[in-house]
């Protein structure tokens, strides 16, 4: 049961108390405990919830301090690393949409420009004739878009 009890106070951030031997094992023993002998007998245990005292005025160790910017240094080194990738491939993407809107749009303007020049000749389909146009306005379009 001890056991169980330590696990509690460590996950509840509570200094565990010791389990006297000859209760059941739930009660926590009064002598053991640094903040139940001095005398209050007002709260006879420390309420789970309270911080642990002096958790935060703790020293590190210069190793410890060292090993930690260390690790924050790689850290920044491989989010910079993953960061620059990213923006390789998205500028890579960027770079063949460009080129495939100037090719498609070159396509389009160059098959437009062709049918209308020979719809233009035989003036016998002004539909087609306007398809020719439609074709190489979108095809201009797209190879102003691509810049």
């Amino acid at each position: 049961m001890t056991n169980a009890k330590t696990i509690k106070a460590i996950h509840s951030n509570v200094r565990p108390t010791s389990v006297n031997p000859s209760s059941d094992g739930m009660t926590p023993s009064k002598a053991s405990d640094p903040e139940n002998s001095v005398g209050d007998d007002s709260e006879t245990h420390r309420s789970e919830t309270a911080p642990r005292k002096g958790a935060v005025d703790r020293k590190i160790h210069l190793l410890a301090i060292e090993l930690i910017e260390q690790s924050n240094l790689e850290f920044l080194d491989f989010l910079s690393r993953q960061i620059k990738g990213a923006l390789h491939v998205v500028n890579e993407k960027r770079i063949q949409r460009r080129y495939w809107m100037g090719v498609i749009g070159g396509s389009l303007f160059g098959t437009g420009l062709a049918g209308f020049i020979n719809e233009l000749i035989s003036l016998d389909h002004p539909v087609r004739m306007t398809i020719h146009v439609l074709l190489m306005v979108v095809g201009l379009l797209l190879m102003i878009a691509k810049r």
